[in-house]
């Protein structure tokens, strides 16, 4: 089961633009708002708001069961700043300041299991809590969450078609 909507949301960027919005109020109620006004993702900003784990999790619990999916910009490109938003679950990262090939490559590792990332697993909100059979999970989390990378400096811009290379990276922006 589906708790992140991001098979509706990679259907709808299949088909058309996505319409999303930026997240940096910490009430939950926020994304739920957003949601329900039909919007196909949020950009949880835990990068330039004060998001803590907990209020990004209430943000993509808040969202379950609608069609808009939940974004977390990261605060930094950071494997143990990465892991413990993965495990909430949302449909994917956005991670800031990719500016090189060595860059995204980490990126995309932190947010992977072995043996193509270094990613380790806390029994959370992605395994339902125990309740999804692990071989699954793992299977899922091979295409889940999506992996995102700004592309926000001038050397990112300059190293953008090997940035574009670096397998599992899912999009940009």
């Amino acid at each position: 089961m589906e708790i992140n909507n991001l098979e509706k949301f990679r259907d709808t960027m299949a088909g058309r633009t996505a319409i999303g919005t930026v997240i940096t109020l910490s009430d939950p109620a926020v994304s739920e708002l957003a949601a329900d006004a039909g919007f196909d993702f949020t950009w949880i900003d835990a990068e330039h708001a004060p998001h803590t784990l907990e209020s990004i999790m209430g943000h993509v619990m808040a969202v379950r069961g609608t069609n808009c999916a939940p974004l977390v910009r990261v605060p930094w490109n950071e494997p143990g700043i990465i892991k413990p938003i993965l495990d909430l679950a949302p449909a994917g990262v956005i991670i800031p300041m990719v500016n090189t090939v060595k860059a995204a490559r980490e990126a995309v590792a932190a947010c992977k299991y072995p043996p193509q990332g270094i990613r380790g697993c806390g029994v959370r909100r992605g395994v339902r809590y125990g309740a999804t059979p692990f071989k699954d999970y793992l299977k899922q989390s091979e295409s889940d969450p999506m992996v995102i990378v700004q592309i926000e400096h001038i050397e990112a811009v300059k190293n953008l078609d090997a940035i574009l290379k670096v397998p599992g990276i899912d999009s940009i922006c």
